[in-house]
């Protein structure tokens, strides 16, 4: 054999074909074997195999979507409820009574005078008084310089250990025991008894020699009146003695202080003075007084500076003073004022507030569905390019639940309200007569129920008014009546444990938890599937490395062969 030249026949038995080794020999491979990569083709493998998981977790992500769409609505809905129930005066769930007449009977009332106050409750009666005012109810208002605290203190002290000082006021007595026979001390004594009630303040008037204050206890009824404003004070606790019973007691350790209540202020009365103790001297500033004033053309006296003048409407006197002229001299000689007029009317806003809060959950709710059911775009990744693509899906409450609780609403409001007279006649009124209404293009199917996203809820206030002055009892009976319809709906639906809502959250999340589970599952198989892929395709490349080897081997041993 020429050298230079092999025959493969010699290695494979085949015929004798002579190759010129330089041109083939040295250029020996097996396909395949180089540039393997396990990394890359395991990759490329669990991207398929994640197809599975991924339309799970987009199933999962859809109902997490619409869990939270559904609990936004609950919420909406538990809000129409409330507001629906302030309507009518319902308090809770479980009530059986309602309370329209802070609502409905709302009523408002001004003074002529801006020096007397007026306040009305529900229920207030309507119309106008006119008064005049002569006096104004005061409390009794005293001072005890530093001799009279003295004196006190060791009157007091003489009659027993600790001293003890009585406070009488109508059909009550209380006893305090100052710490000291100084003004600052008997201030303490007497604000730490709450029960006494008087006030005392210790006011400095002046300095002594050594610097230390000059004090003047003054003294102050806490209510108002002839008789409740009135308060004596006694050395020593008058309590004993007395051959009366108190029907009430309590002693306080803590103030020092004890506080008895008998049956009749004159009996005690009676029998303090028959003691022969004597009432402690005072400073008056001014004696409690009784408030006065000329209605109907008689004098009437009160206890208090605020009286009820009609069925719950209160004027409150406390701020008169004296209508003075320009020069200061009084402008009237038998009264402080004279000629005040109240007039009382009945409140719409109340109502038309109620109402107007109401038909705003009603909108926001309505709005918060129109948003929910409109389509949205979504994004989306081919498992087979890895490229991202965007799709247009319905949204979260473009459902046919969606689509009811919108009905729900609209129902509400384009249905009208029956109600029955006393007589037991049945009449059905249009709720756009009250306010009450839509804007917007308004389309009725063959169901009679309103359709359409563009349509929206309105509420006039001032119509709605205006039907209030010329029949509020029927308007209070329409709108009592829708609300109840409105407050029955949002129960229905958003009830913590009945509800529908409630119910088809509950369900959507248990899907979810489904979905959670299988992703779970899902993704360790995948792990595992990883796992073996990566130990299947390892054990392949390191069998043909091996076999890179034995093909460079192989290629030496020829280029030998061809060299010799």
């Amino acid at each position: 054999m020429p050298v230079g030249v092999l025959s493969l026949g010699v290695i494979s038995g085949w015929d004798d074909t002579l190759i010129p080794w330089k041109e083939h020999i040295m250029g020996i491979s097996i396909p395949g074997l180089g540039g393997f990569n396990t990394q890359g083709i395991v990759k490329q493998l669990m991207m398929l195999e994640q197809v599975p998981l991924r339309k799970l977790e987009s199933k999962q992500n859809e109902y997490k979507s619409q869990v939270q769409s559904l609990q936004t609505m609950n919420t909406k809905f538990s809000n129409i409820k409330r507001a629906a129930w302030d309507v009518y005066g319902r308090a809770s769930k479980e009530s059986v009574r309602f309370d329209t007449a802070e609502i409905w009977e709302a009523a408002k009332a001004t003074s002529s005078d801006p020096m007397v106050g007026v306040t009305t409750t529900p229920g207030a009666q309507v119309g106008s008084v006119e008064f005049d005012v002569l006096q104004v109810a005061k409390s009794k208002q005293a001072t005890l310089d530093l001799d009279g605290v003295k004196n006190l203190y060791d009157a007091a002290k003489a009659k027993g250990e600790p001293p003890k000082i009585s406070i009488m006021i109508g059909d009550k007595i209380t006893t305090i025991s100052p710490s000291s026979a100084t003004a600052p001390a008997f201030a303490r004594a007497i604000n730490a008894a709450s029960d006494s009630g008087i006030s005392a303040t210790s006011v400095r008037v002046g300095d002594n020699p050594d610097g230390t204050g000059k004090y003047v206890l003054q003294i102050t009824g806490k209510e108002t009146g002839a008789d409740k404003g009135d308060f004596k004070i006694f050395a020593g606790d008058i309590t004993q003695g007395l051959g009366l019973n108190a029907k009430t007691s309590k002693t306080d350790a803590a103030t020092n202080s004890a506080h008895y209540v008998y049956e009749d202020a004159a009996a005690l009365a009676t029998a303090v003075r028959n003691t022969g103790v004597q009432e402690q001297a005072l400073n008056i500033i001014h004696q409690s007084s009784d408030a006065k004033i000329r209605l109907l053309g008689q004098e009437r006296t009160y206890g208090s500076n605020e009286i009820q003048i009609m069925d719950h409407v209160k004027i409150d006197l406390s701020n008169v003073v004296q209508k003075t002229n320009p020069d200061g001299t009084p402008l009237y000689t038998d009264a402080l004022l004279k000629g005040v007029k109240v007039n009382a009317t009945r409140d719409f806003d109340v109502a038309a507030g109620k109402m107007e809060k109401m038909m705003g959950a009603l909108t926001d709710a309505l709005n918060t569905l129109n948003r929910g059911m409109q389509s949205v775009t979504k994004e989306g990744i081919d498992p087979t390019t890895n490229k991202r693509f965007t799709y247009t899906a319905a949204g979260p409450l473009g459902n046919s639940e969606g689509r009811e609780l919108k009905n729900k609403i609209m129902g509400l409001v384009s249905s009208g309200i029956t109600v029955t007279d006393a007589e037991g006649k049945s009449q059905t009124y249009s709720l756009s007569t009250f306010g009450v209404g839509f804007s917007g293009g308004v389309e009725k199917g063959a169901d009679g129920q309103v359709h359409g996203s563009q349509v929206n809820l309105k509420f006039d206030a001032e119509k709605f008014k205006k039907a209030m002055e010329s029949n509020p009892e029927k308007v209070q009976q329409v709108m009592v009546e829708f609300a109840k319809k409105v407050g029955d709906v949002a129960s229905k639906v958003s009830d913590f444990t009945e509800g529908s809502l409630t119910r088809s959250i509950e369900s959507r999340q248990k899907t979810v938890s489904y979905y959670r589970d299988r992703i779970s599952e899902y993704g360790d198989r995948l792990d595992r599937k990883e796992a073996q892929l990566y130990k299947q395709y390892s054990s392949l490349e390191t069998m043909l490395a091996r076999m890179q080897q034995q093909q460079t081997w192989l290629a030496g041993q020829l280029s030998q062969l061809g060299g010799q």
